[in-house]
């Protein structure tokens, strides 16, 4: 049973974050519609799969090894999955986006959750032992714990109404990459400064550029009215 279990188990993650994160999300955004609502999960849930495909793709290509469409980067749901969204939905307002991106990044907290606990399953993305004394670093656990903090953090938020639209994804991209940064430095793995190093710290800059554009805009705003 356990090996069925493991066999499929990213099929399995799929499904309860897909499930999860629609009952997220309607928790939170409570004026959101049912039917639109689970379609919107299966359209993040398709291209968060799909831009961590190609995301693992190019990685393989740079890396020069050889070409590979069947891994896994958590990086394409960062960099590739919202210009994906982008182009979909972007017949929608400005604060229809900014709310688009701010359901995403809720989105991705529960998902990423089941994603690891996949992980954990297939026996990938360990931790290096620690000093030899045959303890190996959680590096699955503490991203399982990093989301669910943030997944609080930004339930918190938006439930108290403190914080700008469209700001969660950028702050979740800053926050990530610098947990993935040193996280990083414990992970199995060749080398001690890798790609996701590189990855993690674009994941800082990019958040952070974008999210204080969103604060200078609003502050134009606020300044108009």
């Amino acid at each position: 049973m356990y090996e069925l279990i493991a066999e499929y188990s990213i099929y399995i993650a799929l499904l309860l974050g897909y499930f999860t994160g629609f009952f997220v999300l309607k928790s939170i955004f409570k004026k959101s519609k049912n039917n639109s609502l689970w379609l919107l999960c299966l359209i993040f849930t398709f291209f968060s799969l799909l831009s961590a495909f190609i995301f693992a793709s190019f990685e393989e290509l740079i890396s020069l090894h050889r070409f590979h469409f069947g891994s896994i980067s958590t990086y394409g749901v960062y960099f590739i999955c919202p210009p994906f969204l982008f182009c979909v939905f972007r017949k929608k307002s400005r604060e229809g986006l900014k709310e688009l991106f701010d359901k995403y990044a809720v989105y991705i907290c529960p998902s990423m959750i089941f994603q690891r606990l996949h992980c954990m399953l297939a026996g990938c993305c360990g931790g290096k032992e620690i000093f030899r004394i045959g303890f190996f670093w959680p590096t699955r656990e503490t991203e399982i714990i990093f989301y669910f903090l943030i997944l609080l953090f930004f339930c918190n938020r938006i439930s108290t109404g403190k914080y700008s639209k469209g700001t969660l994804l950028p702050l979740l991209m800053c926050f990530y990459g610098v947990f993935r940064f040193v996280n990083e430095f414990f992970r199995t793995g060749i080398g001690l400064i890798r790609m996701a190093h590189i990855w993690s710290v674009l994941s800082i800059m990019i958040g952070y550029a974008v999210y204080i554009e969103l604060k200078k805009h609003q502050n134009r705003q606020e300044a108009i009215w």
